[in-house]
């Protein structure tokens, strides 16, 4: 799944918020794969939550949209090491 196609399931979904997971990839290896990221969909999470149960936290879609980087060449773009790969599955939780 692509970062445009689960953007637009997560504007779709009326739950609090949602656990992507993705694959985290490094200089062009799979360096995590399966990790959970978790993205604000009605209100901004608490991050104490979340410590050492995600990969990380965006606290909206707008926040998972702009900052979350896909690709090696987006990466490349921003000056940034580590980038999401694959979406394999998106969990509501309400």
């Amino acid at each position: 799944m692509t970062k445009k196609e689960t953007i637009d399931l997560l504007k779709k979904a009326p739950c609090k918020y949602a656990e992507v997971i993705v694959d985290v990839w490094c200089g062009g290896q799979l360096i995590y794969p399966n990790e959970k990221v978790i993205v604000s969909v009605l209100e901004t999470q608490d991050f104490t939550k979340f410590i050492g149960k995600a990969y990380c936290v965006f606290d909206s879609i707008r926040d998972f949209m702009e900052h979350s980087v896909f690709g090696e060449q987006e990466a490349r773009k921003t000056y940034c090491r580590y980038y999401f790969g694959n979406i394999s599955a998106i969990y509501y939780k309400y």
